[in-house]
């Protein structure tokens, strides 16, 4: 049986990044008369696009895998079994590498910024192998043919694939792109409303309508 388990939502990293970076504040040094949005968007896009990735978020799965091998002359009875529990934790990221100037569009009549930002995407599982499990059958087969090794390296590759699978799950994908908006409109918000400029931004995926 497989079970996602989820450990949270790991948001707002870079929350007033583009702010300290910023040399000379306070912002009224920078901004001089007045701020100017669009010098803040590209600050924080510069600080965003430096960091390559930003995690988004994250979840514990956990996940089963049996691997079996024929015993001496292929005769099952003496054959043996291992099977696996595996936990690994899971995470999303938005890869702002893609992201450019022009996905950033301000809209001054309403003092609205639309960020458009690629789906995010699942990394490779890490599997925690402390808190991994294990359930042999037939250890002296295995002891006697040495094959453990090889049903070790089939469980490891069937758990990686199945983590990989329960990551990709409507659930999960609707959850990290809920944790991606929020953090990401934190990101961009924080910087706008600290220079002065009343802004609501709107974060969209490619599937968003709006």
């Amino acid at each position: 049986m497989k079970r996602p388990w989820i450990l949270g939502i790991a948001g707002g990293l870079l929350a007033g990044l583009a702010i300290a970076a910023w040399p000379g504040n306070p912002l009224a040094r920078v901004f001089g008369h007045g701020p100017d949005p669009a010098s803040v968007i590209d600050t924080t896009l510069t600080g965003v696009q430096a960091l390559n990735r930003l995690t988004v978020f994250a979840a514990v799965l956990t996940t089963t895998a049996t691997s079996k091998a024929a015993g001496p002359l292929g005769i099952d009875l003496l054959g043996s079994r291992k099977t696996v529990i595996v936990p690994g934790t899971v995470r999303y990221d938005v890869d702002f590498s893609r992201v450019s100037r022009r996905d950033l569009v301000w809209d001054a009549a309403t003092s609205t910024l639309t960020v458009n930002i690629p789906e995010p995407i699942v990394g490779d599982p890490a599997i925690d192998l402390r808190r991994l499990v294990t359930y042999k059958d037939g250890e002296l087969v295995m002891a006697l043919t040495g094959s453990e090794p090889l049903l070790d390296d089939a469980n490891a590759k069937a758990a990686t694939a199945s983590l990989r699978t329960l990551a990709g799950a409507p659930l999960l994908m609707d959850m990290a792109r809920k944790a991606g908006r929020a953090a990401i409109t934190n990101n961009f918000e924080l910087p706008l409303h600290a220079a002065g400029v009343g802004a609501q931004v709107r974060v969209r995926f490619p599937g968003d309508r709006i």
